[in-house]
C-alpha cells in the first residue's frame, strides 16, 4: 500500500491530492485562519481582503438587512462559506443566514440538489424566486423590503464586471440595493484553491468538466478539459479544479 500511494503522489498533477477534512463547518473560523497561513502572499491578501469587506458589510448593516445571492456555482459557495464563516465568528446566537436563489430557465437538476442540501449545511434562510435576475431581484425586495444589502460571487473577470467596486449600489434601472461583492479579486485558481484546501463541498458537476455553469441549453462540458481514456477510447473530461488557465473557464458556455 505505501508503495502504491508513493507511486501516485510521484505520478499525479501537482495539487491533484489534498488533505480532507470530513467536517470543515467545526471551528470553521480557526480552520480559515490556517489555511491562509499555509497558502502564498497572493491568496492570503485576497481572502484577508474578503473578511474585511465581510465585517464592513455586517458593520454598515444589520444581519437582517443583508443576504447572500447563492445559485449554487462555485464562487456563490466559496462566497457562502466565507460569509458564514465570518457571520458566526462575529455573532453569537445569530439567526439563519438569508440567502435568495434566483432560479434561471432550465437549470442543472444537479446544481438545484445541491443548492437544497447546502440550506442544513448552512442554516439558511432560502428565498426562491423565478428569473430573470433584475425580476427576481424586484420580487425579493418586494416581499422583504428590509433587505439593503447583497453579497455576491461577482469576480472581475466575469462579463461586464471589470469596473465593479466592493460595494456598488445597482444601476438606477433596476431595484435599488447595495451590491456587495468580497470576493471581486480573486481568479479561479483561488476559487478553486480555497474550496479544496478547505474541503467544501461543492456541486457535482465541476468533477464532470463544467468550469462555468449557466443552464441546460448554454452549458457543456469545458473542451480544455477532454480526454480519452486510454483503455477505453471513451472521450471523458478531468475535473474543474484541474484547469490550469483560467481564461479558459467559460469555454463549455455555447
Amino acid at each position: 500500500m505505501q508503495e502504491g500511494h508513493a507511486y501516485l503522489m510521484k505520478n499525479l498533477p501537482e495539487n491533484a491530492v489534498v488533505h480532507f477534512d470530513t467536517n470543515p463547518f467545526e471551528d470553521a473560523w480557526d480552520k480559515l485562519q490556517k489555511i491562509i497561513e499555509l497558502q502564498d502572499l497572493h491568496f492570503q491578501k485576497l481572502v484577508k481582503n474578503s473578511i474585511e469587506i465581510m465585517e464592513d458589510c455586517f458593520s454598515r448593516y444589520k444581519p437582517e438587512e443583508v443576504c447572500i445571492s447563492f445559485n449554487g456555482g462555485k464562487d456563490c459557495t466559496a462566497l457562502l462559506h466565507l460569509a458564514y464563516v465570518v457571520y458566526h465568528h462575529h455573532y453569537s446566537n445569530c439567526p439563519e443566514l438569508q440567502a435568495i436563489y434566483i432560479r434561471n430557465k432550465e437549470p442543472f437538476k444537479e446544481m438545484e440538489n445541491f443548492i437544497q442540501e447546502s440550506v442544513p449545511r448552512y442554516n439558511l434562510k432560502l428565498w426562491t424566486v423565478s428569473g430573470p435576475i433584475k425580476v427576481g431581484l424586484a420580487t425579493i425586495l418586494e416581499s422583504h423590503p428590509h433587505i439593503k444589502a447583497v453579497l455576491m460571487g461577482t469576480r472581475k473577470t466575469d462579463p461586464f464586471s471589470q469596473h465593479l467596486k466592493f460595494f456598488q449600489m445597482t444601476d438606477s434601472d433596476w431595484p435599488q440595493v447595495m451590491r456587495v461583492n468580497p470576493i471581486l479579486d480573486w481568479n479561479y485558481n483561488i476559487i478553486w484553491t480555497f474550496l479544496r484546501k478547505l474541503s467544501l463541498p461543492y456541486c457535482g458537476l465541476y468533477d464532470k468538466g463544467f468550469t462555468s455553469i449557466g443552464n441546460r441549453s448554454n452549458t457543456e462540458p469545458n473542451p480544455a478539459l477532454s480526454y480519452y481514456d486510454p483503455v477505453t477510447s471513451e472521450l471523458k473530461f478531468m475535473p474543474a479544479y484541474a484547469l490550469t488557465n483560467g481564461d479558459e473557464e467559460r469555454r463549455g458556455r455555447l
